[in-house]
């Protein structure tokens, strides 16, 4: 300081203000040609997740599989879990995860194990040959060969292949469309069921192709379900439901003749199916009822006893109401069930497909629990006692009341 005193205002001024500015930083060299510039690259991913369209296969949909636990489903979505409980009184009980914006549903049991997938969405899915939901079943028979023979018998057609076991192909058509106007609404994967079907009865379908003739010896009027089957061993013969008659037409395809005829209820659903394995078919009809605040669904089983058509079972098996399915949020005019029969030890087991719209919003599709109506005078296949057989009663949201053994849907409460 004492230094500065001696110096002019403007010097000491000048003085100052380098004492107190911060010097200049170099700037950094410029990269020479030859030398490698070195990049900072972020690491990848320790995950990687799969895209649609997904591959359909055997007990898998893309990285979804059957019997997996539903943690492993919900590793695979990035957005976070999104689980649905989903559940209607006897019906079913399913915890849900919607895939691919509700293209693809993944559904586990109580114990949290997925036990069955649904692609309901096109371009979400597709079998090795590019096929799924949209495509017609003549393209499917051609692209997959041999179909499954499984004996059961279902509402709309539907095509499983020896090529793709426990993939269920489900169309929107009748069972008698031409295969090129089945289109496939959805496909549902579950584990494989094996095939009751008797060797040899292939001959059963003797009159398939003698339709006119089978509805001119039946003399009823138009529209008319007709069913072939053997109705009596070794007999393959015609079944005809018009309005409340229902005939049964044998002899030769080429020469058919009216063997008796029924008064009946007039039927929606008319299925062949052999409840005792052993041959001889029975006939299935079906009412489907509904408005908006309430469905019911009326079964009826018949048989030929050697001389003419006999009423074996009338049950009304479901009663849906309003109040009754508050639970799924979709009222009983919104709720489509499509019903499948298979052979069950005394009797009939009837499960299925239920398809909706809860709230109005996004399409959910889940398989029905299967329970057992006991047919009277129907044989016990296997080694279940009677005594576990439960007869069906009409219950709100439900097919069968509480109780013991086959009809049971009685389910635990969810683990917590």
């Amino acid at each position: 300081m004492g230094g500065a005193r001696g110096l002019g205002p403007l010097a000491a001024l000048a003085l100052f203000g380098i004492a107190c500015s911060s010097p200049t930083p170099p700037r950094p060299p410029l990269p020479d040609a030859a030398t490698p510039v070195r990049r900072k690259v972020k690491p990848a991913p320790d995950e990687l997740r799969a895209y649609p369209p997904h591959a359909i296969r055997e007990g898998a949909v893309g990285p979804f599989q059957l019997g997996a636990p539903l943690g492993d489903v919900l590793h695979e979505l990035p957005e976070g879990p999104r689980v649905e409980l989903f559940q209607l009184d006897l019906l079913f009980r399913w915890r849900v995860v919607r895939v691919e914006p509700n293209a693809l549903l993944v559904g586990a049991d109580d114990r949290n194990r997925v036990s069955f997938i649904a692609v309901i969405g096109r371009e979400i899915a597709r079998t090795q040959g590019g096929l799924g939901v949209g495509s017609t079943a003549e393209e499917l028979l051609a692209a997959l060969g041999t179909e499954r023979a499984l004996g059961i018998a279902t509402e709309r057609r539907e095509l499983e292949f020896e090529s793709l076991p426990g993939v269920r192909f489900i169309t929107d058509a009748p069972t008698d469309a031409p295969p090129e106007r089945a289109v496939v609404t959805a496909v549902v994967i579950q584990p494989p069921r094996t095939s009751p079907v008797r060797p040899g009865a292939g001959g059963c379908a003797a009159f398939a192709g003698a339709r006119d003739a089978v509805l001119e010896a039946a003399r009823v009027a138009r529209p008319a379900f007709v069913r072939v089957g053997c109705f009596a061993p070794d007999s393959p013969g015609a079944a005809v439901l018009a309005g409340g008659q229902l005939v049964l037409v044998g002899g030769e395809p080429e020469h058919p003749r009216r063997l008796h005829s029924l008064d009946v209820e007039p039927a929606d659903l008319l299925l062949v199916l052999d409840l005792d394995g052993d041959g001889v078919a029975e006939l299935i009809a079906g009412n489907h009822r509904q408005d908006p605040r309430r469905r019911t669904f009326d079964l009826r089983v018949y048989r030929w006893d050697g001389q003419r058509l006999v009423e074996s079972l009338r049950q009304r098996l479901l009663t849906l109401s309003e109040e009754g399915t508050r639970s799924v949020g979709v009222p009983p005019g919104g709720i489509e069930l499509l019903l499948e029969f298979a052979p069950a030890p005394g009797g009939v087991s009837v499960g299925g497909l239920f398809r909706g719209r809860p709230g109005g919003g996004a399409p959910i599709l889940v398989p029905l629990s299967p329970m057992v109506v006991r047919v009277p005078g129907r044989k016990l296949l296997g080694a279940v006692p009677p005594a576990a057989l439960a007869d069906p009663a009409a219950r709100d949201g439900g097919l069968a009341p509480p109780g013991d053994g086959v009809g049971d849907h009685r389910r635990p409460s969810p683990r917590r």
